[in-house]
């Protein structure tokens, strides 16, 4: 029976087996159950302000619960949902499980979590060391980390990004640069090239103490590509750099402090540009884009939005309602195959999501309708790693001036989604076009069917009205009065008729009572010929030139 749990040290929290089985001829657990081996001054609580969060993966073939606990009195404090997260991991039994806990849902005080399963024998327990919850932890440095690929038993592919929080400063701020120098037999110098750079130390610890395990998880922090300290990357300052003890190390601490040289990740080459329009070596711009569905409380089906070379980075949600619930993000109707994501009571939440798309692909988030009463404002945010690169607008539409009227194209298939939105008849903020509405919405003049005509300035009372038809019906005073070639094959000459082109072969008119509407006679003689429909009374006509169907905008904000 596959029996696997594994929750590495590189979690937000540091993880210990309750009441591990030893060995009776040990008279000492493990070190890495030890509570806090080397703090002489009592037991180490790891800190935590209510404006943090803590993150929880672990790898397991038991169904788990998470559960805070008041430090001093044991009485259960919260309950944090663990939620299954969807990974390419093949070829094995465990799943993937996570959680997140908000520290704004805690009061000040002191706890520790525990996560529970049943092997299928006994009840197994694994528990943190204390944690202290504050609203402010004065000198303290909070990290961030994460990493590009799966590592040290952790699944990083579901975006996830632990954080801690520690004693600590960054100080001993040194500017230093490297130099490739040219000397010649002179000693003259000449400088080639130069790259400057600035050196720290990043100080952890107080006088207080810091317990090994503190340090083994700041090392193996540091062992990932991508780090911040309170919001700035920062990286090794050179390979060879290792945290160093500022202790005798004699026996117990004599005091806490551990340094490290960091350097900022930081380039000073960006101004260093390549210019022109042509790709380099078929290299395109990211575009980075935002799809927003506002005042939302059902299920969302997205279509005609996420396509080839579309990767979808994160969702952002304003909860208005406050209520807590799960969101399954998937291509298949109320499918996780995306992500699943516990979404909190709090205002706002971010999800990193980092899946891309090699076809274009409906996306459906679901979860919401079964909530019921929800009120969301959604965010998906993702790159196009192909698309046009749009100019930014300032205030909008081009900076184009209020009442501005122009014509759009839709170049490749699904831009028209990307840059209008179809139920408003406005144009998507930050796509050129904010501030913009497609003709006959929101206000706006109908222009489908008709053609500009140039205003006449002396007659103010014509501008933007609308004159003119696409349907003419002719009438008799709108035809020649003579010379209608009609009837021409029954002239005969013998009665005195002449039919050249120049003779009046037939003319119109009443026969003065007989209800008979017109009547043909002969152009010279007078000889009746025939009966012809009444002039002027036929269909309209339909005089529509040819033309291409465009989508018209007007600036209107």
């Amino acid at each position: 029976m596959p029996n696997t749990f594994r929750i590495p040290l590189l979690n937000s929290f540091r993880w210990v087996k309750k009441n591990p089985i030893t060995d009776s001829r040990y008279n000492t657990l493990p070190f890495d159950y030890e509570v806090d081996q080397y703090n002489p001054n009592g037991c180490y609580f790891a800190k935590w302000q209510t404006n943090d969060r803590a993150q929880v993966q672990f790898l397991s073939d038991f169904t788990c619960e998470l559960k805070f606990y008041n430090f001093y009195t044991n009485i259960f404090y919260i309950g944090i949902p663990i939620l299954e997260v969807n990974t390419s991991i093949v070829g094995q039994t465990f799943k993937c499980y996570e959680a997140e806990i908000d520290f704004s849902d805690f009061d000040e005080g002191e706890y520790y979590a525990e996560i529970t399963y049943n092997d299928g024998t006994t009840d197994i327990i694994w528990q943190t060391s204390p944690l202290e919850v504050r609203e402010l932890h004065a000198e303290t440095l909070l990290y961030e980390y994460k990493n590009s690929r799966n590592d040290k038993d952790i699944i990083f592919e579901t975006g996830i990004k632990f954080n801690f929080r520690v004693e600590g400063s960054i100080t001993n701020y040194l500017p230093k640069s490297n130099n490739e120098l040219y000397v010649d037999q002179e000693y003259d110098v000449t400088q080639e090239n130069s790259i400057p750079f600035r050196n720290f130390t990043n100080l952890i610890g107080s006088a207080r103490g810091l317990p090994n395990w503190v340090i083994d998880k700041l090392n193996l922090v540091f062992s990932v590509d991508e780090k911040q300290i309170d919001g700035v990357y920062f990286e090794k300052a050179d390979a060879g750099s290792s945290f160093e003890p500022t202790r005798q190390d004699v026996g117990r601490n004599k005091d806490g402090y551990w340094s490290l040289l960091v350097v900022p990740n930081e380039s000073y080459t960006i101004d260093e540009l390549t210019t022109g329009e042509t790709p380099i070596d078929n290299d395109y711009k990211v575009v980075r884009k935002n799809e927003a569905y506002n005042s939302t409380g059902a299920n969302l089906t997205i279509s005609g939005i996420f396509k080839t070379k579309s990767v979808l980075d994160y969702i952002g949600i304003t909860n208005k309602t406050f209520t807590a619930f799960t969101l399954n993000i998937g291509t298949t109707n109320g499918g996780s195959e995306i992500a699943i994501w516990y979404v909190p009571a709090d205002v706002t939440s971010v999800k990193t999501i980092r899946h891309k798309f090699n076809a274009i692909t409906d996306i459906y988030l679901t979860g919401i309708t079964e909530q019921g009463g929800l009120d969301l404002d959604i965010d998906l945010c993702y790159d196009q790693l192909d698309a046009t690169s749009v100019i930014p607008s300032g205030g909008g539409g081009f900076n184009l001036p209020i009442g501005f009227v122009g014509e759009y194209e839709e170049v490749n298939d699904g831009d028209f989604e990307i840059y209008w939105d179809g139920e408003t008849g406005l144009g998507k903020v930050g796509t050129g076009y904010e501030g913009c509405a497609i003709s006959g919405t929101n206000g706006t003049k109908n222009r489908s069917g008709k053609v500009s005509i140039g205003w006449d300035i002396e007659n103010t009372t014509e501008r933007d009205t609308e004159v003119g038809s696409n349907l003419i019906t002719l009438t008799k005073a709108q035809l020649p009065n003579e010379g209608l070639l009609l009837f021409r094959d029954q002239v005969n000459p013998s009665n005195g008729d002449i039919p050249t082109d120049t003779t009046n072969v037939a003319r119109a008119g009443t026969n003065g009572g007989g209800g008979i509407p017109y009547e043909l006679r002969r152009g010279n003689t007078g000889a009746f010929v025939g009966l012809s429909s009444p002039l002027g009374e036929g269909a309209a006509i339909d005089i529509t030139p040819a033309g291409l169907i465009t989508l018209k905008f007007v600036k209107i904000a």
